[in-house]
């Protein structure tokens, strides 16, 4: 619990969170989150926030967290859950320019601000989400070209654009 008035000082390190995490305007260098609910708190910044596979993590809801460099690498075995604490009521990521790149999330109330381009790869949605584009990566592509041709695509009523580009095997959605 860093609650206001709190110090944690050391610029170099790195500090990894299990369970819960509750923090109020905090400046924080390198996080770890490993399935980490938040509990209350203010707005914090965070300079490097690294998330787990297989990790949950719940932000405080209305609260607007700056992220300045996220990591997000879930896999199709171990995905990442991120969402707000309050199912309906989300919470807000934010960085103020650049890209972020997040891979194999569910993402679930929340919104992404701030002059960023939020790009979420091999991501679901789950509700309630605004701010990110999704996009859909060669994996994903060369899956969905297999369900075409072991179910026929090229005999479907309507199988336009079903096919891959051989110059550009990644499509946006």
């Amino acid at each position: 619990n860093f609650g206001t008035g709190s110090t944690l000082i050391d610029d170099n390190a790195t500090l990894t969170i299990r369970n819960r995490f509750q923090a109020n305007n905090h400046n924080f260098n390198h996080v770890i989150f490993e399935s980490v609910s938040w509990n209350g708190g203010g707005a914090n910044t965070f300079q490097n926030l690294e998330i787990l596979p297989g990790s949950v993590v719940k932000f405080a809801s209305t609260v607007t967290q700056i992220i300045n460099n996220l990591v997000v690498s879930g896999t199709r075995p171990d995905p990442i859950y991120i969402s707000s604490m309050s199912p309906g009521i989300a919470a807000t990521i934010q960085k103020s320019s650049g890209t972020v790149d997040v891979f194999g999330v569910h993402l679930m109330d929340i919104v992404a601000t701030g002059g960023a381009t939020f790009n979420a790869h091999g991501a679901w949605n789950d509700g309630n989400v605004t701010g990110w584009n999704y996009k859909l990566d060669v994996l994903d592509r060369e899956d969905l070209d297999a369900l075409y041709a072991s179910t026929n695509g090229s005999n479907w009523t309507n199988n336009a654009l079903w096919e891959s580009s051989p110059s550009d095997p990644r499509i946006v959605i």
